[in-house]
């Protein structure tokens, strides 16, 4: 199911996840399934594996697409539309944050709301216990990491919104899930590099199984991280960061002008479009910078938005994996802060693994490559598949549902007439941000 080297990358948006009428067994399983599920009696919760360690922000649980991750979906979208025909689960009033030891009225709604999803035992839910004590505290960590937030056991105004989203939307985002799982089924690699984009997450699989995890940054929902299938053919050592145009015009032409040494601050150098030589900045007709062709490239360094490695694979939007500086945005439980590309947390880690079997680059010599300071591209003797994938429902090896949010309304616009695509490209050529980017980085 990999892909093959000079195989072009196509894009694999929501449009296109259901071809072939991929839903219509699911949902003829779903229509036949209802008629006896409102019949049975209300009460069985969802059955969930035990919590999980909580931490601050939960990489997400691996996706598998195997025949087992298909039934398990189909299960899940059963369990769901079950709780929805019978009424679905309590609604949370607003209210204060709620953490362990204090006492709230609203506890008794919350014991429910978790024992309806199995996230809290039947007998725990039945506790009159006027304080929220250690059992609804685990029962609200392991609601958070199923769901992406926060994994801290305070039930605060965020928690309770989530708890709040009805088991018919639920049931609909699994099955939506399932339709996009079924066709990606077909074309995901056995090896290779797989990212969920609402999850913020990466994978890399060898032969069927996972090998490495991290957590990753995406695109923000105005620069969204573009779903695609290619493979990465090269990997760049201390790699230069050109900055795209609309940060130059937006971010730092404002700065160039405020502040005579911001080039030589961030080790910035300016290029002739022409023939890409260096112009010295004195030279420079700054109010006609990009109609007169110029760029901006940082040189690589500890500061360099795109960090030590950056992984190549041909696609029309110009975006690419990479590592970063900015390492404590992968403690935010939401991820998207990029310009469509994605930058990752365990980068040489990944990239270590990806030239693992080439005598020329142990970890060791990619280290030494690192901390020698030169920009060097690497080859890799088998390009690796990479695909980006959109998936906001799943169900995990341990049969635990996972939610997501819905970062760029992909899931929203499978049930509407599709508007047209944003113009994604260059990460950060696309529509312009609403907000400036920080300057740690910022592709």
């Amino acid at each position: 199911m990999g892909g093959h080297a000079g195989h072009a990358p196509r894009r694999a948006d929501g449009g296109d996840l259901r071809d072939g009428g991929v839903g219509a067994p699911l949902r003829f399983i779903v229509a036949a399934m209802r008629s006896v599920l409102l019949a049975l009696a209300v009460g069985s919760a969802l059955v969930l594996p035990a919590a999980s360690r909580a931490e601050e922000a939960p990489a997400a649980e691996p996706i598998a697409w195997d025949a087992a991750a298909l039934d398990r979906m189909v299960r899940a979208v059963a369990d769901h539309h079950r709780l929805a025909a019978a009424g679905g689960w309590p609604l949370v009033p607003d209210g204060p944050s709620i953490r362990p030891g204090m006492g709230d009225p609203r506890l008794p709604a919350i014991r429910r709301r978790l024992a309806a999803s199995g996230d809290l035992a039947a007998d725990a839910a039945a506790s009159t216990a006027p304080a929220a004590d250690e059992a609804l505290m685990a029962a609200t960590r392991r609601f958070q990491e199923r769901h992406g937030l926060v994994v801290d056991g305070i039930i605060g105004r965020r928690t309770v919104a989530t708890m709040n989203i009805t088991a018919a939307v639920r049931a609909e985002q699994l099955s939506l899930g399932y339709d996009r799982l079924r066709a990606l089924a077909k074309r995901l690699p056995a090896t290779g590099v797989v990212i969920n984009i609402p999850a913020a997450s990466l994978q890399l699989m060898e032969n069927g199984r996972v090998v490495l995890t991290s957590r990753v940054i995406v695109g923000r929902p105005d620069w969204p991280t573009p779903e695609l299938d290619s493979e990465i053919g090269e990997i760049e050592v201390n790699p230069y960061w050109t900055v795209p145009a609309r940060i130059v015009r937006r971010e730092l032409l404002p700065r160039i002008a405020a502040d005579p040494r911001f080039l030589a601050a961030n080790r910035m150098r300016v290029l002739n479009g022409n023939g890409g030589g260096e112009v010295g900045a004195e030279k420079v007709d700054w109010t006609r910078f990009l109609a007169l062709g110029y760029r901006l490239r940082q040189e690589p360094g500890l500061d360099n938005p795109l960090g030590t490695v950056k992984f190549l694979f041909p696609n029309p939007y110009d975006v690419y994996l990479h590592d970063t500086p900015a390492k404590r945005l992968f403690g935010r439980a939401g991820r998207a802060f990029s310009h469509g590309c994605v930058r990752v947390n365990r980068a040489f880690d990944l990239a270590a693994r990806l030239l693992r079997g080439d005598p020329a680059w142990t970890a060791g010599d990619l280290r030494a490559a690192i901390d020698g300071g030169r920009t060097r591209r690497v080859r890799l003797a088998r390009p690796v598949p990479i695909r980006t994938v959109y998936l906001t429902a799943w169900a995990a090896a341990d049969g635990a549902v996972q939610f997501r949010p819905d970062l760029y309304g992909r899931d929203a616009a499978e049930s509407r007439p599709r508007a047209a695509p944003p113009q994604l490209a260059a990460c950060g050529a696309g529509p312009a941000p609403t907000a400036p980017a920080t300057a740690e980085g910022a592709e």
